[in-house]
């Protein structure tokens, strides 16, 4: 699936996503829908930046969580289905996970 064809929920406390990418990546809110039980509901698609070759998203949604990569081919941003190239976005991503906050 083509990232951009992607939207990412936040609902009270029960869904939430991280993103991770090895440039910027602006995150758009696209819609607010609300919703009778749980309140609002906001909807967000994620823009990369022209240097930005890879993103991924950590989804946690009632307790499960859901790791998904994209990969820049041909200028738009692929889902990553290879395990090699998983295993490389994911190693990036602990990486940048235990660098020290400024």
């Amino acid at each position: 699936m083509n990232l951009a064809e992607c939207r990412f929920t936040h609902a009270g406390q029960d869904v939430r996503f991280t993103v991770f990418a090895d440039g910027t990546v602006a995150t758009k809110l696209e819609d607010v829908i609300r919703m009778e039980l749980i309140g609002q509901a906001e909807i967000y698609r994620l823009e990369p930046s022209q240097k930005t070759q890879w993103v991924s998203v950590l989804e946690n949604s009632q307790g499960k969580l859901l790791s998904r990569a994209w990969a820049r081919f041909k200028g738009d941003f692929f889902e990553v289905r290879e395990p090699r190239e998983l295993k490389r976005i994911q190693a990036a991503v602990e990486r940048l996970s235990v660098l020290p906050r400024h």
